[in-house]
């Protein structure tokens, strides 16, 4: 059953790696350069997934390095939050405003190619976006320990 889920998760980086390229060819400017990045850190973490490569207590085998990103990400937040603080109710509202006008921005650009890869792309895109904004609303709603917050 694993190696299912590691061969669709290699499928789903090999699409987002065919829509970084088809980003860079459709757009010019900043666009063209991120289609490029998002190729580019796509077939890496194609080729992690192949190598096997783990930093984890895992084998050798068990693909992607996961656990060690997240739990790196996770003591990068909370050193953030020790010295920033947490994000407060302003700033939670302009970056999901900001994220849903990069949401609407992805729809334009899939009603813009009609049918095809640029159409379904931008849709992902927009449903990507979407889902970072019901993460800002549950993060907002809950807080960082899971409790309700009033």
């Amino acid at each position: 059953m694993q190696a299912v889920s590691r061969f669709l998760l290699g499928g789903v980086f090999a699409l987002v790696a065919i829509l970084g390229l088809g980003m860079a060819s459709h757009f010019g400017g900043g666009l063209h350069y991120s289609g490029y990045l998002l190729f580019l850190i796509s077939v890496g973490l194609i080729f992690s997934q192949i190598s096997g490569i783990s930093f984890g207590h895992g084998d050798a085998a068990s693909g992607l390095p996961l656990q060690p990103i997240l739990r790196s990400l996770a003591s990068i937040r909370m050193r953030m939050d020790s010295t920033v603080g947490p994000m407060g109710a302003i700033e939670k509202f302009a970056t999901g405003g900001l994220i849903g006008v990069f949401a609407v921005i992805a729809l334009f650009s899939a009603a813009r190619h009609g049918e095809g890869a640029g159409y379904w792309g931008g849709l992902a895109v927009f449903a990507l976006l979407i889902g970072m904004i019901f993460y800002l609303i549950t993060r907002a709603k809950f807080g960082s320990d899971g409790d309700a917050t009033h």
